[in-house]
């Protein structure tokens, strides 16, 4: 069986993370949808501000955070709680590259390279990738809304 570690994993399909609860069906919960929505734009923002005090690692950690949590609110607006990352990317991966498309796969980027911040090294970013990761936090958080949006309707 696939480990439930990010790293060096032999790649998941979306059944595969409900088959071992890493993604898990639940009742959708419009007020959950919108918190961690709200989380995201709190996110981003505190990320700006870790980024204007030159902490870029950190602006990095942030600006995922704020993606994670934009993903989350979409997963939870289709009725699934997540435990694992990988499959949050996964699930996207599967179901919304059509709306969200590079943005999965920045997604991933940032969620790898949060781990190598968080575990290993935080010398690995400069001030020009904190910039990228923000703006591509922008452009999550506003593909996100669109996707929440549309749902709602």
């Amino acid at each position: 069986p696939a480990s439930s570690s990010s790293e060096g994993r032999i790649a998941m399909k979306v059944e595969d993370c409900f088959v071992q609860g890493l993604l898990k069906k639940v009742p959708m919960d419009a007020s959950l949808v919108k918190n961690t929505y709200s989380m995201a734009v709190e996110d981003l923002a505190t990320a700006e501000e870790t980024y204007r005090h030159g902490n870029y690692a950190w602006t990095t950690i942030q600006a995922y955070t704020s993606m994670l949590n934009v993903a989350r609110a979409i997963l939870y607006s289709r009725g699934i709680r997540e435990r694992s990352h990988y499959c949050v990317v996964q699930y996207l991966r599967e179901n919304f590259s059509d709306k969200l498309g590079d943005l999965v796969e920045k997604l991933d980027v940032l969620r790898r390279e949060r781990h190598a911040a968080l575990y290993s090294s935080r010398n690995s970013i400069n001030k020009l990738m904190a910039e990228e990761r923000l703006r591509w936090g922008k452009e999550f958080l506003r593909r996100g809304k669109d996707i929440l949006e549309s749902v709602e309707r």
